[in-house]
């Protein structure tokens, strides 16, 4: 029985490997209907051939015979499907179907081999490659009509939307984070239209299996992706066996509070000289940090550019409250040198796009700008908030794995010391794709070639332009770092602090683990992989973390709740916050509440 399974399973792994070679190959070439036979196909027969009369190929399809008439047609003409008729005698009319091989560039001859070593290639290329095996096999439990029929209890999935979560899955990473998957890559991958995938996406969403998401938005700074960026559910219980659980660490800010980037933003705008707060100052001014922390009641102080209390020695006297207004004027300095630096670029930088605010979306202007917030339910895509949001949340992701890759960076941040990421953790994040082609204005050109032929090294002009536009990249990476240095400081020390007590607990649990095995672990340390969830703009009370855990067999939920000390009234000193972390079993609402489900989701699937 054991060796029957083994076969069994085996085989399915091939056909699974089949399909994706040719999943890779026919994108954007056929229609969703095309697409849902190839998968019927494939798990149905593999690289054999059928000979199944019409109604009886329907109902191994489950496509109806008048439309499977015409899908069949498409696979052959597309190249997908040989349709010949090798019988000869009475069985002359018998037509047999296969896959064509050749397609994928096969032949039956080496294909079993190949399809072997294809699976081995697979899983180190696709992270959720167990996820998408389930879903393959799953396949002959979903409906091609309109009424889904049930797979599990209150667990719906009709063709269109096995579809996108198909394509979901195949971009996701390990942490089923899914970057750069918008409706045309999603298109192409599903010959779906537009309306088809927005009510799957919405569907996706109800039942569980899309955990969250950062909105799309258009007309970015600085990034040019405009996809929104998903979290898929890796423990739905659709998943069976293969589903993936973890740890969710949910950092609770105290209100007033808003993303680092609209923080930013929001200095920005206010030290433009049109503003008023620098209207009777020099720009040169030492005082603007000040001026800009007095702003509005202290906003800063309430919600402030830095959470974390930096492990820097000072002088007795400034202790608390005076460690705490410094450190937040020096954060508000170094800004103000980004700003200068990034105003010198040429205009066709769009700096302006999303670090100019309006009132209403400036904190620092507008005091009612958070109540306005709440009250939002649908941004625009071309939305400022949006804009914002989806800036957000790839640079989190970013910060994440530059932390999760850099070992001496982690623990030297989780000490607290106010750590910066260097130019090579950034270049290793291989993020350029995201990021806005850059060029010089054509006035920056003719300034460097008059200026070379003037020193007769008219030789160096174009070695002076690389220069220049490299000089030029590495201050917007330069400024697109310090907003992630922020991200480390107000997020991902305070998810370290969880992760370092809980991890505790469970060694001392662990009563098998001697001392010494202990010391040998503690010795040989290794980082965590851990990603921030991406979330909507409006989401900015909590902030989540979550590592996955290949042991677990359930979720598990840690709360982290930052305060202040003292309650903010006029006349209080302000100091760095207390951070209070418990075990907690969340309901379906708690969850929705956190932005680790969505609000249209229907229960739990877990």
């Amino acid at each position: 029985m054991g060796i029957f399974s083994m076969i069994i399973q085996d085989s399915e792994q091939r056909f699974l490997a089949l399909f994706m070679a040719f999943y890779q190959r026919v994108e954007g070439q056929i229609s969703a209907y095309a697409f849902w036979a190839l998968i019927t196909f494939i798990r149905n027969f593999g690289v054999g051939s059928t000979s199944l009369p019409l109604g009886e190929l329907s109902k191994v399809i489950g496509i109806q015979v008048k439309k499977l008439r015409g899908v069949l047609n498409e696979l052959e003409q597309q190249g997908i499907l040989k349709i010949d008729f090798p019988e000869t005698g009475k069985r002359s009319r018998v037509r047999h179907l296969q896959l064509n091989l050749t397609y994928i560039r096969l032949d039956s001859a080496t294909s079993i081999e190949w399809l072997e070593n294809s699976n081995k290639r697979m899983v180190r290329q696709i992270p959720l490659l167990k996820l998408i095996q389930t879903l393959f096999i799953k396949s002959d439990g979903i409906s091609i009509s309109n009424s889904p029929k049930k797979i599990e209890i209150d667990c719906y999935l009709d063709y269109r939307s096995y579809l996108v979560l198909l394509r979901l899955l195949y971009g996701a990473d390990s942490f089923g984070i899914v970057i750069g998957c918008g409706i045309s890559e999603i298109e192409r991958a599903t010959g779906l239209n537009k309306q088809s995938i927005y009510r799957a996406i919405q569907q996706l969403k109800k039942n569980g299996f899309i955990r969250c998401q950062a909105d799309g938005a258009i007309r970015n700074s600085f990034i040019q992706t405009e996809s929104p960026i998903y979290a898929l559910t890796l423990s739905h219980r659709f998943w069976g066996d293969s589903a993936i659980f973890g740890k969710f660490y949910i950092l609770k800010y105290p209100q007033p509070h808003v993303f680092e980037v609209q923080k930013v933003a929001s200095i920005f705008t206010m030290l433009n000289p049109k503003s008023d707060l620098l209207s009777n100052t020099k720009s040169e001014d030492s005082d603007v940090g000040l001026k800009v922390l007095n702003y509005k009641n202290y906003y800063l102080l309430h919600d402030p550019l830095c959470w974390m209390k930096p492990f820097i020695l000072r002088s007795r006297d400034a202790v608390g409250y005076a460690n705490y207004v410094l450190l937040q004027q020096q954060k508000i300095m170094k800004l103000y040198d980004h700003y200068v630096e990034l105003k010198r670029l040429h205009p066709e930088n769009p700096l302006s796009a999303t670090f100019y605010l309006k009132p209403h979306e400036n904190i620092l202007k507008d005091e009612a700008v958070l109540g306005h917030l709440a009250s939002i339910q649908h941004t625009k895509l071309s939305g400022m908030n949006n804009r914002l949001g989806l800036f957000q949340s790839l640079l989190e992701q970013w910060c994440c794995q530059i932390y999760s890759q850099n070992k001496s960076l982690f623990k030297m941040l989780k000490e607290a010391n106010p750590v910066v990421i260097d130019d090579e953790s950034f270049e290793r994040l291989g993020c350029t794709d995201f990021l806005y082609p850059y060029s010089l204005q054509a006035t920056q050109i003719k300034t460097i070639k008059e200026d070379m032929t003037l020193k007769n090294e008219s030789d160096k002009i174009e070695s002076m332009i690389t220069f220049k536009l490299n000089a030029e990249q590495s201050r917007i990476h330069q400024f697109l770092m310090a907003l992630m240095d922020l991200i480390a400081y107000n997020q991902i020390y305070f998810f370290q602090q969880c992760m370092r007590k809980h991890s505790d607990i469970d060694q001392k649990l662990s009563a098998t683990k001697s001392s010494l095995e202990r010391v040998l672990v503690n010795a040989t340390e290794i980082v965590t992989p851990f990603r921030i969830l991406p979330r909507s703009f409006i989401q900015n009370t909590y902030s989540c973390c979550f590592v996955p855990d290949q042991h677990a067999e359930a979720n598990r939920y840690f709360l982290s709740e930052l305060a202040f000390q003292e309650p903010f009234q006029d006349g209080t000193r302000f100091d760095f916050p207390t951070q209070q972390i418990t075990d907690i079993s969340p309901t379906l609402a708690e969850l929705k509440n956190y932005g680790l489900l969505h609000q249209h989701c229907l229960s739990l699937f877990e």
